[in-house]
């Protein structure tokens, strides 16, 4: 009889983490959509935080837009602008990826249907143009540039490899 509740009980465990691995799969893989929530940094500055994939996006709200850092999968796009509408109206003006995974860069093909200017490092281009993603950047950087909007300043820097050798950070 202890075998027969010993033998029920593995299975109920082995099935519950199978269930686990398997929507933390979809998370991690953009078949999901990430559960998403706004943390405010300072005034003008947001991080829409995902709850269990690592991956955010920041958002820089100025008076004539907003530049977003990461775009995430294309699955998140609608989830990423409910979670700005909380923030600000202004429109998304530019969307700067850190590097070509589609974790970072997946929603620029629906960005871009909305008028917004995909930003990367000219590898991060390169690297989207050989894995045939959509939405590759019109606008691209080699070392440092910056983006100007509503009076602030973003600095971009690429300084080689990373994790992908188009890494690039924004300031």
């Amino acid at each position: 009889m202890k075998m027969n509740v010993l033998a029920r009980l593995s299975l109920v465990v082995l099935l519950s983490g199978g269930l686990w691995v398997a929507y933390a799969y979809g998370q991690a893989f953009g078949t999901q959509a990430a559960k998403l929530s706004t943390v405010k940094v300072k005034d003008d500055l947001y991080v829409i935080h995902n709850d269990f994939v690592p991956g955010n996006t920041t958002a820089l709200v100025t008076n004539a837009g907003v530049v977003l850092v990461d775009d995430k999968f294309e699955i998140d796009h609608d989830n990423i602008l409910a979670e700005l509408k909380k923030v600000t109206n202004q429109p998304i003006r530019y969307v700067i990826n850190t590097h070509h995974h589609a974790d970072h860069s997946g929603g620029n093909a629906k960005m871009q249907a909305m008028n917004v200017q995909a930003i990367a490092s000219e590898q991060a281009r390169e690297n989207m143009v050989d894995g045939k993603q959509p939405g590759l950047p019109t606008v691209v950087f080699d070392h440092h540039a910056h983006v100007y909007l509503g009076g602030k300043n973003v600095e971009l820097y690429h300084f080689g490899r990373a994790h992908t050798n188009g890494d690039a950070g924004a300031h």
